[in-house]
């Protein structure tokens, strides 16, 4: 940092848009002694990977001479709430200087339960990366942390989480700080090529580049674009680039570098929950350009939407990518259909569709064809909402949830959020003039009419649910216990219009994918 960096009042230093490391950043203006408190808040697949960065990070700070404690909430043996409940706990968190949310996609709740601190800030988005730090002055504070409402210095990794908070923070108390390298030292999107174009993320693991480099070694007309997070040095210690002509190693900043790379590519290995949250959903635009998705567990939705609408999918572990490149080069005539593949992404899904175009179509086709499955399963009326239940669950990772939302003039969206932890929400929500149930109070809940309140995990926008006329969160796979019971006291109960809306849609939907399967024989 040059010596004309602005500080507040408090010391801490506002900082311009830096290359570099946020924590870099930061402790290269601060004694040694600063106490730090790290909070992994990531969950799924790609927790193990967050974790090293967390140890690492942590061994860095120690190494120049501050205090690092690190919590996992996950591992919290009563769970963050009541951790946090404590006042011991919360006593504890102002002795830190330093309060870093690393790498995850913390909700108000999260921050919420972790602090104790009620009201965050006005309208904050679920959805939104929240990958930042969150720098308190506790020096003098009578009540020891400040509310995050009101904090020392938010430093924020997303261009889009700093333009939302502009208007309810003031100028020296926010700072965007990109990931990373600046654009003119980002890789450029790939040409077009001859050849197959392979992308993936750069931490499947030292072996998997090792291997990597030699299957393109032995097959030039395949050209590999290793993406990694800017600002993340992964491949730190492996300096793969120069180690085969056709490999390509991308810093990239956010989602339209990303989506850059899609246009030129035609294979996509990508572990849905493994590059980080602000990619969470690229899957579905690869999709939208065409590409071939190898894709972990965590994606078992998209695998039935890519069949649906005739994209193609080859499920493997993110160490399995050696198996996968080895059958490309092996495979001419496979590797020229994928390419065939890639050149009609233009006709098939036009760029300009947006994501949201995207999962509509896709919801659309995958859930008709839930109901016909329901259909043919059914023996009688009361049972076709249970199988069809069962269905979603079925098609969702251990790790993950995805909305269903029906809107009253029936189209269809569809919603899908990774990264969940294993805990259940602790609270469903409040629902007034509404008919509604609660499998286990937890689990599932379904909601026909208009919602008038809710408070749901993942805070979605009341605004946005009002919009619905049905709304299906399922989630925890295999956790249905007692969703037969509860659905069928549910249909019990008398009909309003909203149930009619509801259930004339449902049947339209149903009666024309039975139309369809039938002209399919």
């Amino acid at each position: 940092m040059s010596g004309t960096t602005r500080t507040q009042d408090n010391g801490w230093p506002l900082l311009p848009p830096v290359s570099r490391q946020v924590q870099d950043v930061i402790l290269e203006e601060a004694a040694p002694g600063l106490r730090v408190l790290e909070i992994s808040l990531a969950r799924g697949l790609g927790a193990a990977f967050i974790e090293e960065q967390v140890r690492r990070l942590a061994q860095g700070l120690q190494a120049r001479g501050h205090f690092v404690q690190v919590i996992y909430p996950e591992r919290l043996p009563r769970g963050l709430k009541r951790w946090a409940r404590w006042p011991a706990n919360r006593a504890s968190l102002a002795n830190y200087d330093i309060l870093h949310i690393h790498a995850g996609l913390p909700t108000p709740q999260d921050l919420r339960e972790l602090l104790g601190l009620g009201y965050i800030l006005p309208e904050m988005r679920a959805r939104s990366v929240w990958s930042c730090y969150r720098c308190l002055n506790t020096g003098g504070d009578a009540q020891g942390v400040r509310r995050l409402s009101d904090p020392a210095l938010v430093l924020t990794h997303s261009a889009g989480d700093y333009e939302f908070l502009r208007p309810y923070l003031p100028e020296e108390k926010l700072a965007y700080v990109p990931w990373g390298v600046e654009l003119e030292h980002v890789s450029s999107p790939p040409q077009e090529s001859d050849g197959l174009h392979v992308i993936f993320p750069a931490h499947c693991g030292a072996e998997d580049i090792e291997a990597l480099v030699q299957v393109l070694r032995d097959t030039p007309d395949i050209t590999a674009h290793v993406l990694v997070p800017a600002g993340q040095e992964p491949l730190a210690g492996n300096p793969i680039a120069p180690a085969a002509p056709n490999l390509h190693v991308h810093y990239v900043a956010g989602r339209e570098e990303i989506r850059a790379l899609l246009r030129q590519g035609q294979v996509l290995c990508w572990p849905a929950a493994e590059l980080g949250c602000c990619l969470a959903g690229l899957e579905l635009e690869a999709l939208a350009a065409g590409c071939l998705l190898v894709a972990s567990d965590s994606a078992h939705e998209v695998r039935g939407l890519a069949e649906q609408v005739g994209f193609l999918y080859a499920a493997g572990q993110p160490q399995s990518l050696r198996r996968v490149l080895e059958t490309l080069r092996d495979d001419p005539d496979l590797r020229r259909r994928y390419q065939e593949l890639g050149r009609r992404r233009a006709e098939l899904f036009p760029w300009e569709h947006t994501l949201d175009a995207c999962e509509q179509r896709l919801a659309h086709v995958h859930l008709r064809r839930l109901i016909a499955f329901a259909l043919r399963r059914a023996r009688d009326p009361d049972d076709i909402y249970p199988i069809l239940l069962r269905q979603m669950v079925n098609m969702i990772g251990a790790d993950g949830g995805t909305f269903f939302a029906a809107q009253s003039d029936g189209t269809l969206t569809l919603q899908a959020v990774y990264g969940r932890g294993p805990a259940p929400p602790r609270h469903v929500g409040r629902y007034e003039g509404v008919y509604g149930f609660a499998a286990d109070q937890r689990q599932t809940l379904l909601l026909p009419g208009d919602i008038q309140e809710t408070y749901l995990e993942e805070s979605w926008p009341v605004s946005d649910l009002r919009r619905s006329a049905v709304i299906v969160p399922v989630q925890y796979r295999g956790q249905l216990l007692g969703v037969a019971e509860a659905i069928r006291g549910f249909m019990r109960r008398p009909f309003d219009e909203s149930h009619r809306r509801w259930f004339v849609w449902w049947a339209e939907a149903a009666g024309e994918a039975v139309a369809a399967l039938e002209r399919s024989k």
